[in-house]
């Protein structure tokens, strides 16, 4: 098994648009867990993509499924059961006027 972190502490009143967490690239692993929390009461999503990989280098990416939308002090398990070669992660947030931590952890298993 393999966790990928995400820590970050925002200020009130920033707006935070589209920040990159992080890649899940996969070669054997089957399953794909993320677990979300944010102590923020102005709430913030998760944006959850898949990459499309092309042969010249780049890349396509297209959202799956719906945001998912946390809440302040809620903690958000959302599993993938089938193996997603390349999934990116992305943070954002309104300028609302909380301030607080976000905590976004990313497990891949066999």
């Amino acid at each position: 098994m393999r966790t990928l972190k995400f820590r970050s502490t925002y200020a009130s009143g920033d707006a935070v648009a589209n920040v990159a967490v992080f890649d899940i690239k996969v070669q054997e692993h089957l399953t794909s867990t993320i677990i979300a929390h944010t102590t923020d009461a102005s709430h913030g999503k998760l944006h959850v993509f898949y990459v499309f990989d092309n042969d010249d280098g780049t890349s396509v990416e297209k959202q799956i499924g719906s945001d998912i939308v946390l809440t302040a002090d809620t903690t958000v398990i959302t599993s993938y059961d089938h193996k997603i070669p390349h999934m990116r992660l992305k943070y954002s947030k309104t300028g609302g006027s909380g301030a607080g931590t976000v905590r976004i952890d990313a497990t891949t298993a066999n």
